[in-house]
């Protein structure tokens, strides 16, 4: 959960108006004592987190940002403020669990040691199993001190009614793309344009994929998905193939390249992407339900039920090939 290194307040350009209306909120004194942060990845949601933080616990803060020179800036610098707690998915765990919410409680009950705030910053909160979130929902209807729970997510569905009830939501949109485009190209990305384009408008995501070379990988994976739809390979081979990119990722790959092609048929348009291309040929309504139809899956994949992401790796590879047969 580290994320060391002062950051800029807002830490992204496209948070400046979140950013106000929370720098308003501290300064007037009004603050809740639970923010929920909601946001898709790959824009930066987290790291807006950890900035409201940052400002909440500084010791000399100025209007409407840190100081990043006081005692307190300088810990969380070093990812060891003692007042700021994580809590997420341990050690390779796809959930929260209660032992952790119970440990946040112990922290939440004690006195700041920097006689100040006491902050938690909880992410995925989506993540939490029902027993976690049964334990979070008790501290935040009787809140300790002075504490202020900031939980970031993407999915706020999963989320029992009574957190969200309990919590101010701060809606997180999706960067403005021209706005992204102009960041990226700032950063020296080659081809920013197209790389936006394909990480359905998220510019960290595509920071993420130059890094890890993702990009690549997701030029692999068209290849796999075309030999599907063009029979050279049946649906068990090209999940097999492809399980090791992480089912999530694959389903949001998915998602782009068909929505990609919804927009393209819109505008009677052609495309130069091959799999794109392909997927210009089925019916619209068909490719809209298997949108859906992928939504439902990766809600599951996120989901505390833990199922089998090879298994449904494995069906959405059948529908996918499915979903073609029926346009021949």
């Amino acid at each position: 959960m580290s994320l060391a290194g002062l950051l800029p307040q807002p830490p992204y350009p496209w948070f400046t108006a979140v950013w106000e209306g929370f720098a308003r909120q501290v300064e007037q004194d009004r603050l809740p004592h639970a923010l929920l942060l909601v946001g898709q990845t790959g824009i930066g949601t987290l790291e807006l987190a950890r900035a409201m933080a940052q400002y909440l616990l500084c010791a000399a803060p100025r209007p409407g940002r840190s100081c990043g020179q006081c005692r307190a800036c300088l810990l969380i610098q070093a990812d060891s403020h003692p007042d700021l707690h994580w809590v997420g998915p341990e050690d390779g765990a796809q959930s929260i669990k209660i032992g952790q919410i119970r440990e946040m409680t112990d922290f939440t009950n004690k006195t700041a040691q920097q006689g100040g705030r006491k902050l938690v910053v909880l992410s995925p909160a989506e993540t939490m199993n029902i027993n976690a979130a049964n334990a979070l929902l008790k501290s935040l209807e009787e809140p300790s001190g002075d504490c202020v729970y900031l939980l970031v997510t993407e999915q706020p569905a999963f989320l029992m009614a009574t957190i969200r009830s309990r919590c101010s939501r701060v809606q997180i949109r999706t960067p403005d793309f021209a706005d992204a485009l102009q960041w990226l190209e700032r950063n020296r990305v080659t081809d920013a344009e197209n790389l936006l384009q394909a990480a359905g408008g998220r510019p960290l995501r595509v920071m993420d994929w130059l890094a890890n070379d993702l990009w690549g990988q997701r030029e692999q994976l068209r290849k796999e998905l075309q030999s599907l739809l063009d029979g050279t390979s049946n649906f068990l081979e090209c999940a097999k193939g492809v399980s090791a990119y992480g089912s999530v990722w694959i389903v949001e790959q998915l998602q782009i390249w068909i929505a990609e092609a919804v927009r393209m048929s819109a505008l009677t348009r052609g495309s130069d992407d091959t799999l794109v291309g392909h997927l210009l040929t089925l019916p619209t309504q068909r490719l809209l339900r298997y949108y859906d139809l992928l939504g439902a899956k990766k809600r599951l994949l996120l989901s505390t039920a833990n199922p089998n992401p090879q298994l449904l790796l494995e069906e959405i590879m059948m529908d996918l090939k499915e979903l073609g047969r029926k346009s021949s």
